[in-house]
Order: structure tokens, then C-alpha cells, then sequence
């Protein structure tokens, strides 16, 4: 099969439109991945709590279901806390009460919650500025067989979670009124600045000089 002139000309302008199609559906792909919207940070020190109240519940568990007092500190923090506690202790046969006559204690005391960000980048050619968020929550735990008086366990519980979010999607996920759940973004380098729209350029340019090329 052979190309006559005419069609050999319309090559660079087929270039140019493919370029400028995958380009196109580069991005409109990520913009279809980005229309979940991430957890929020209390969502995910939530879990996190769950994770570290399912791992106290084992360590409670016995072969009939038990009762435990759950203690949070400080206070004004349990809020976004022992929610996630009481659901992992739960998850462990372990029932959550206020009275002093439980069979156990869980005691928790809130060590550090650290929210990082990093790695501020982009998901493919012109796709939405993305950054990898790490959390992580330490917290102490105390935990006291009320009868004997006998201390279970007694040592720091930590747990993390990561996941890349948007650059966009920052002031949602995070609550103005937490500083404590805020994290400081990095700077961006100059280069990741401008590399796509150097890319972009580039392949521009590289379609019209074919194009002027065949036809001189």
C-alpha cells in the first residue's frame, strides 16, 4: 500500500491531532478517578482509633463477651476519638459501658496526631496537582482487669494510614477549627511548575514544523 503526496502531507496534522486527543483523554480519565472525594482528616483518624480499639479488644476478649469502661484524655479531644474506639473494642465481642462495675478499663491517652503531606505532583500529562498524605496516630493505652486489679497492657498504640489526595481537595478534607489535624504542604520546585506546559509546547511545535517542512 502507498501514500500518495497528498496524504503524506496531512501526516503532521494527523500527528497533531492525535497528540492533542491523548492529551485530552489523559485528562479527562483523571478527572473521572477524581470525582470520589477523599476521606476527610477526622474520618481518618476515626479508623485509625478504630484500628487501635480493635487491637485493645483483643487483648480483652475471653471466650464470653465482657464490659469495659472507656476513658479518653484529654477530654476535649475524645470527641473524634473514642468513637472509633468504641467501635474496634465492639468489633471484639467487648460492650462499652459508664459504670464503674465493668469488668475492664481501657484508659487512652492521646500521644501526637501528625498529618504530612508530600510529594507534590501530577497524575499523567496535564492531570489534576496531586499530593501524598500520610496520617498517623499515637496514642497510650491502659488497660486494667477492674476485679484483680491486674494491668493487661500498658504501652503506646500507633497507627497510620496513606493515600494521595488533590492540592484542590486540601481545605476540605481538613477543619478550620482543628489546628491539630492541619499539616504544612511542601514547596513545589520550579520545575514541576513548568515541565507540562514545556511538554505541551514542545509537542506543539514538533507538529507544526513537520507541517511546514512536508510542504516546503
Amino acid at each position: 500500500m502507498f501514500i500518495t503526496s497528498s496524504e503524506f502531507s496531512l501526516l503532521p496534522f494527523v500527528l497533531a491531532v492525535s497528540i492533542f486527543s491523548g492529551i485530552s483523554k489523559a485528562g479527562f480519565a483523571q478527572d473521572k478517578e477524581a470525582e470520589g472525594s477523599p476521606p476527610t482528616n477526622v474520618e481518618i483518624v476515626r479508623m485509625l482509633s478504630e484500628k487501635i480499639g480493635a487491637v485493645a479488644g483483643r487483648m480483652l476478649a475471653g471466650p464470653d463477651s465482657t464490659t469495659v469502661k472507656l476513658s479518653v484524655y484529654p477530654r476535649e479531644l475524645a470527641w473524634y476519638i473514642d468513637g472509633g474506639l468504641t467501635k474496634g473494642l465492639s468489633q471484639q465481642g467487648c460492650q462499652v459501658v459508664a459504670s464503674e462495675t465493668a469488668r475492664h478499663s481501657a484508659e487512652f491517652g492521646l500521644i501526637d496526631i501528625d498529618i504530612e503531606y508530600s510529594n507534590i505532583g501530577s497524575h499523567g500529562l496535564l492531570g489534576p496537582r496531586v499530593v501524598n498524605r500520610r496520617i498517623t496516630e499515637t496514642l497510650s493505652a491502659k488497660l486494667i482487669d477492674q476485679r484483680s486489679g491486674v494491668v493487661i497492657s500498658s504501652r503506646d498504640m500507633r497507627e497510620e494510614a496513606s493515600d494521595s489526595i488533590e492540592l484542590s481537595q486540601i481545605d476540605r478534607v481538613e477543619s478550620p477549627y482543628l489546628p491539630l489535624l492541619r499539616g504544612a504542604l511542601p514547596p513545589e520546585g520550579f520545575f514541576s511548575n513548568f515541565a507540562e506546559p514545556l511538554i505541551l509546547l514542545g509537542s506543539v511545535a514538533v507538529a507544526i514544523f513537520l507541517l511546514f517542512k512536508v510542504r516546503s
